[in-house]
């Protein structure tokens, strides 16, 4: 694969590729790049030279274009979970190809830039609360912001204790979520199409980790999901429904629509 998304999303004969598709890559992308970094510590065979050379060109390829194409450009203006998205994506390949500064300048950014415009004082994110979907959506952006949180942490920005000048955190949105997380559809007031109690539960551990004592406790009144709490066994949030594989919900099958 080249080290762009031109394509990403692409409708043939109307435009070949739109910025919205970054969002796609995004996350799947910064598993890979953890990967990485395991193998970075000494694997036989990830050699300077060689495999570890190769994987971090490419990506200091892939953070170029994302930070100069007007597909990157335009997916950065975004106010939105894509916009959430896209600085997770590159404060993390900023952080994995040494560029620890730029890393630092995504993170500090998105308190105004994410948290202020995204997250009011009692938890409610008012983007994402118009969708067909908003309990994916509420929780999918918390994906990508406790993410961020969490590689702010290797570069000395504290993204999990900012409090917006209007109130608005990242744990005050967690804490949005525990009733239906813990009760079901019926306390959540917004339009769901496929409501999965469990899609809360890797945001509510993140939180957890990080003092969240409402978060923590929580956890043992909300469903685990299908094939159990894997989050002690890779500790950072995943997407866990899947919106690819259940009620299309915008009618293009994209998981970030």
């Amino acid at each position: 694969m080249n080290p762009n998304m031109n394509f990403a999303q692409g409708i043939p004969c109307k435009v070949d590729g739109r910025g919205i598709g970054i969002i796609e890559f995004s996350y799947a992308f910064t598993q890979v790049l953890d990967a990485t970094a395991i193998l970075d510590v000494g694997a036989p065979g990830w050699t300077a030279g060689g495999p570890q050379l190769n994987a971090h060109s490419w990506s200091t390829d892939f953070l170029n274009w994302l930070l100069t194409n007007k597909n990157g450009t335009d997916e950065a203006a975004a106010a939105n979970n894509h916009g959430s998205f896209y600085d997770m994506l590159i404060a993390a390949l900023a952080l994995s190809t040494g560029q620890t500064t730029l890393a630092a300048q995504v993170v500090q950014a998105a308190k105004t830039k994410r948290i202020d415009v995204q997250i009011q004082a009692n938890g409610y994110q008012p983007l994402e609360s118009t969708r067909t979907r908003s309990w994916h959506y509420f929780c999918f952006n918390l994906v990508a912001l406790t993410r961020l949180a969490q590689i702010g942490q290797h570069v000395g920005i504290d993204l999990w204790h900012y409090t917006s000048p209007s109130g608005g955190s990242i744990f005050g949105a967690v804490d949005y979520l525990i009733p239906a997380a813990t009760q079901g559809q019926s306390v959540w007031p917004y339009p769901e199409m496929d409501f999965r109690q469990y899609a809360a539960v890797d945001v509510l551990h993140a939180a957890a980790q990080q003092g969240d004592k409402a978060a923590k406790a929580a956890l043992s009144r909300v469903p685990a999901e299908p094939g159990g709490d894997l989050f002690p066994a890779r500790p950072a949030a995943e997407q866990l429904d899947d919106i690819s594989t259940s009620v299309n919900a915008s009618g293009s099958g994209s998981a970030g629509a």
